[in-house]
């Protein structure tokens, strides 16, 4: 009799568990679902009576990035116009010409480039300050800016014209897939102490960590390792 009640009391608590979240998901729901109305009501207010067209799409957009400031500033949203964005973040891949670049003074400077990149091959050298992007002044722009004119579809051609020895030099450059590699750097130090500069968590950032560790492993028998992650915005 006491086995039955007690399993009985388990079958009755189960279900009724089970319809106290879904009340507590409904009445979620409701109050999205209500606050989403005030604020399309809101919007088609501002559309009736302000004196200028409204750009929806900003607006949107800044009310978003506003609302995960104020929850959770680690959050991004990526529109879809920024997929090369999001592929390079999750994927370490992107279209552009393969170089880092830095701002100082007011200009925006190369200086990086990747071995065996469009950039490279182009003639671009660590140091260029970039004067025009594609038609674009580069002058007392940041480098997202300049960043956003040099990545684009692979196979697109793009026109850069830097200084150079207080020269102006004009490049062709052709965009191709670009792929950042997650360990940038490995080698094996004195004492069998082995170094990985790791500068990417992206989709295959851990079996490239790990191919890295495992031949300095096998190969070189290291005992202590070195983890850089300095510049690594994951």
């Amino acid at each position: 009799s006491f086995l039955t009640s007690k399993a009985m009391k388990r079958l009755i608590f189960i279900p009724f568990l089970l319809l106290t979240i879904h009340l507590l998901a409904d009445t979620q729901t409701t109050r999205i679902d209500k606050n989403l109305t005030i604020y399309t009501d809101v919007m088609r207010q501002l559309d009736i009576n302000y004196v200028d067209t409204l750009n929806y799409d900003n607006l949107i957009e800044s009310s978003i990035n506003y609302m995960l400031h104020k929850v959770d500033p680690y959050t991004l949203y990526i529109p879809k116009r920024e997929d090369d964005e999001l592929r390079r973040m999750t994927q370490g891949k992107y279209g552009g010409v393969g170089s880092l670049i830095m701002y100082r003074d007011s200009n925006v400077f190369v200086n990086e480039l990747y071995e065996g990149m469009p950039a490279q091959q182009a003639g671009l050298l660590p140091g260029d300050r970039f004067v025009k992007v594609d038609g674009m002044d580069c002058k007392g722009k940041n480098t997202k800016e300049v960043s956003d004119k040099l990545r684009g579809k692979p196979g697109t051609t793009i026109e850069i014209i830097l200084e150079r020895d207080s020269q102006l030099i004009t490049k062709q450059v052709t965009r191709r897939d670009i792929h950042l590699p997650a360990v940038s750097y490995a080698t094996v130090l004195q004492d069998s102490i082995g170094y990985i500069l790791f500068s990417e968590f992206t989709a295959n950032s851990a079996q490239e960590f790990l191919a890295a560790l495992d031949a300095m492993v096998h190969s070189h028998g290291i005992k202590r390792l070195i983890v850089d992650l300095r510049g690594n915005g994951g």
